[in-house]
This record gives C-alpha cells, sequence and structure tokens, in this order.
C-alpha cells in the first residue's frame, strides 16, 4: 500500500468521523475523553494505553528487535493543529526499519510536560516522531528535551511557527531530524497506544532513556502557547517493558 492509502486508512483510527473537541482539561479533558465521541472508546476502556512510568527496575534487558533510522533531511511543513505545534513530513523525511517492518516517517510534535516519565521523572518537553506501516500500524521515537543548550533545528521549527491555528507555514531549506535524537541509542520499548484521541492501540513505542538538550528560552516558547499539552500516565495493566541497550 501507498503512503497516501496509509495515511487515508490511518486518519480514519487518529479522526474519527464522529471526532468531537478535545482538551486536556476540564469537561472535554482526558478523563472524559473516552465519552466525547463514537470511536473514542479506548481512551476509556483500552488496556495498553499511553503514555506509561518507564522505570528502569522494572524492565526487561533485551537486544532487539533493531532499530534501524533512516531519516534524511527535508524541507519542514509546520502547522498548528490546536493541541501541538506538528511537524509535517508525510514519507519526505525517511523512515525506519523496526522488527521486519518499514516504517515511513509521517509527523513530529512536542508534549509540555514529558508524557512519559522515566525513573519518576518528567522532562519539560517530550518529542513524539510518529511513523506509519502497513497494517496501519504506527511507531513512535519518543525523545526527552531538557534545559541545557540550544538545539539549532528546534530552533529553525519555532521560527515557522503559525499565527493562527490550522495554517501551514512551509519552510525554506531543509531541517534534518537526527539532530534531536541523543548519541545513544538505548531505549524503552512496549506496546501501546496514541496519547490522544481515539487513543487507538496500535503503536510501538521506543522511548530514547537518555534525553536531548533544549534552551530555556526554548522550552518558554513552546510553553507560552500550550502551558499543559500532556495526557496523564496510564496503568500498565502487566505490559511487557524492554529497556534495549545499544
Amino acid at each position: 500500500m501507498r503512503l497516501g492509502g496509509l495515511l487515508a486508512v490511518t486518519m480514519v483510527l487518529i479522526l474519527p468521523a464522529a471526532a468531537a473537541d478535545w482538551s486536556y482539561e476540564g469537561s472535554a479533558g482526558p478523563e472524559h475523553w473516552g465519552n466525547l465521541a463514537d470511536g473514542y472508546e479506548a481512551c476509556a476502556i483500552g488496556v495498553e494505553q499511553s503514555p506509561i512510568a518507564l522505570v528502569t527496575g522494572d524492565a526487561s534487558p533485551a537486544q532487539g528487535p533493531v532499530l534501524e533510522l533512516d531519516w534524511s533531511p527535508f524541507v519542514p511543513h509546520m502547522l498548528d493543529n490546536g493541541h501541538t505545534l506538528e511537524l509535517q513530513a508525510n514519507g519526505l523525511g525517511g523512515g525506519v526499519d523496526y522488527d521486519g517492518v518499514r516504517y515511513e516517517l509521517l509527523q513530529m510534535h512536542l508534549h509540555h510536560q514529558s508524557e512519559h516519565a522515566i525513573d519518576g521523572e518528567h522532562a519539560p518537553l517530550e518529542a513524539h516522531f510518529v511513523h506509519i506501516a502497513e497494517g496501519p500500524k504506527l511507531l513512535v521515537v519518543g525523545v526527552m528535551l531538557k534545559p541545557g543548550e540550544a538545539n539549532e533545528t528546534l530552533g529553525q521549527l519555532f521560527s515557522l511557527w503559525p499565527d493562527t491555528v490550522s495554517d501551514v507555514v512551509v519552510g525554506d531549506t531543509e531541517v534534518d531530524l537526527r539532530t534531536l535524537l541523543p548519541p545513544s541509542s538505548a531505549s524503552f520499548r512496549y506496546q501501546g497506544s496514541l496519547t490522544t484521541p481515539p487513543c487507538s492501540q496500535i503503536v510501538s513505542w521506543v522511548v530514547m532513556s537518555e534525553p536531548m538538550t533544549v534552551s530555556a528560552d526554548q522550552i518558554a516558547t513552546f510553553t507560552d502557547r500550550y502551558p499543559h499539552n500532556a495526557r496523564p500516565l496510564q496503568p500498565s495493566h502487566g505490559r511487557q517493558l524492554s529497556l534495549v541497550a545499544p
């Protein structure tokens, strides 16, 4: 199936026809997502929901499957979707090979605070690199972003932030998302879901155990727009959690 076909099928799982407005607080907040629209039921009753607490002591040491990143530079298309800033790749940025399956890069977005917690600690930001494969199924690479040196690529993306929700701003130079990845490939692995409605349980999660740094000003740039866009931690329900060393 070509990427266009994959996108059409996956959008059904990500954006149901009866999609309702949702938010991160109040009567449309996470505790109510499951009741907001037909197709959102997994948000309330699913047993493989994300995010979860990632605890090193609870993770089984593992050697694989190998995650082979094959990202390439591309011209960014930036969307403010009303819940986060989203970099739209739509397959232009390469992809990953994971457990014998090829996934194409679909988009990248940010959450504040981090949705996952590693050993009880949340980072100020978490980047999610969303990939799609036949099935349809998704693979999301998560990277914690902590205060430190500024990240040039993130600064480039922020410079393209649309003034209006639903508008798209196209850059004039390529971005290389590999500069947002930590040097170590050590990562937590588990099966989970989208962290936004409809909370579809079709996601293989790969969360890097080492963070990247971004500046305090870059963190503030995001949090000024989105002071809270993180789903609370969900029960693990005994799911297998692995920690794959490089």
